[in-house]
């Protein structure tokens, strides 16, 4: 979903973000009639909830061996911690983008079902005619001929 962008901007602090997934499970849901559904699992809630538990859970490790603790250990400990902060901006990255197409997708559910078809020419002509009172009140152009037969 994430990955880091080098070159110039190395130095700082960059992200390239691929929003395909969250753009699709956005449609999908919309789709499905599954927003409701989705949002009683409170899905982003209980996965921010099992970061912070873990995130504790290391504190307390490294509280606990803070005195006794090898230089591995401390650094094992330190990449650990990394580790979740990555995880846990990158599971937020993801939440924004899903929330970010699931508005976009909103307004679309809202408007009814979506045919994709605009109407046939018929269809057009005759709201044409509706429209244009001038257009309503002419005579209906006469059928062609039919073709001639060829001289022998």
């Amino acid at each position: 979903y994430q990955r880091r962008v080098h070159g110039k901007a190395a130095r700082q602090e960059c992200t390239f973000t691929d929003d395909g997934f969250a753009l699709g499970l956005a449609y999908l849901l919309m789709v499905f009639d599954q927003n409701g559904m989705y949002d009683s699992l409170h899905w982003y809630e209980s996965v921010m909830e099992h970061i912070n538990k873990k995130k504790q859970d290391a504190q307390a490790a490294r509280q606990a061996t803070k005195k006794k603790i090898s230089e591995d250990e401390a650094t094992a400990l330190q990449l650990q911690a990394k580790r979740l902060a990555a995880v846990q901006q990158e599971f937020e990255l993801l939440f924004y983008s899903l929330s970010g197409a699931r508005i976009f997708f909103r307004d679309l559910s809202e408007q009814g079902p979506v045919t994709g078809v605009e109407g046939t020419k018929e269809e057009k002509k005759e709201e044409a005619k509706q429209d244009d009172p001038i257009a309503a009140n002419a005579p209906a152009p006469a059928a062609p001929a039919p073709p001639m037969a060829p001289p022998m």
